[in-house]
């Protein structure tokens, strides 16, 4: 039996054969059944098990394919929506106990090993759609971060952050707003100067404290010094390591950051 919700959500992908694309629905509709299952718990019987395998294997079958569905089923969702926030994040797949499997690479604790995963989430007030460009660190760059000054954003995994924002920009109609959401891992000026539309919003924690064109203080120093414009309260949820809280929100005038410059 296949979920409604999943025949609506990939009702446009091709995969050339129907067959194929109805033996993924059905994957994707067990799957997300019992998400915290493993592939034969979620499969109910070997026929199913061994189909679903079967197909992850298929020389047949790409990537790009699978998300082709749902990526139109989401630029069909976002047409009744003006602001489109999209945010962007990293996140680890760890296959360390896995030793069996290959291609895999270090993570930010050196002894793990397993895939990174750059997420955009594109939102309003319910999730649209997941952008998931996924990679392995190659062992041998290990050890090197001294060696990332040298390069350029191209060569670095920084070059995730633009990749992410040239694809949601390349999708989106330019008639519709689109705010880049990102934590302070993002705050690098070639991400900003990489917006190919106009206009191009971000919203960025800042860690670079950088220099203002109206003013002699730097980025944190004139922010410390102004009083704010607006301050506004917001509830965060409890999470496994914080309790429930509110947390307080400060909006300030508007600065025009400089570009970075070896004085500053």
């Amino acid at each position: 039996m296949i979920n409604q919700w999943v025949r609506q959500e990939l009702e446009k992908t091709q995969l050339g054969d129907a067959r194929r694309t109805n033996r993924f629905m059905k994957i994707v509709s067990n799957l997300s059944d019992k998400p915290t299952s493993s592939v034969p718990q979620a499969s109910g019987t070997w026929a199913e098990t061994k189909a679903t395998y079967d197909f992850w294997d298929s020389p047949y079958i790409k990537p790009a394919q699978l998300r082709r569905g749902h990526v139109d089923a989401t630029l069909s969702r976002i047409k009744n929506h003006q602001i489109i926030l999209a945010i962007q994040d990293t996140t680890e797949l760890n296959y360390t106990t896995h030793k069996a499997v290959k291609g895999v690479g270090y993570l930010d604790n050196k002894y793990a090993r397993g895939l990174k995963v750059h997420s955009t989430l594109a939102a309003t007030t319910a999730t649209i759609r997941n952008y998931r460009p996924v990679w392995a660190r190659d062992i041998k760059s290990l050890g090197k971060a001294t060696q990332r000054s040298q390069k350029s954003t191209e060569e670095k995994e920084s070059q995730r952050w633009l990749d992410a924002l040239k694809n949601t920009s390349s999708i989106i109609p330019d008639s519709q707003q689109v705010v880049t959401i990102a934590d302070r891992e993002a705050d690098f000026y070639d991400l900003f100067a990489c917006a190919n539309r106009e206009p191009a919003d971000f919203l960025i924690r800042a860690t670079q404290n950088r220099c203002l064109e109206s003013s002699s203080n730097h980025l944190k120093e004139e922010m410390e010094s102004r009083e704010p414009q607006v301050t506004m309260s917001v509830e965060l949820k409890r999470n496994p390591t914080r309790p429930s809280r509110l947390a307080t929100l400060t909006i300030h005038q508007t600065l025009t950051i400089q570009p970075p410059l070896a004085s500053c």
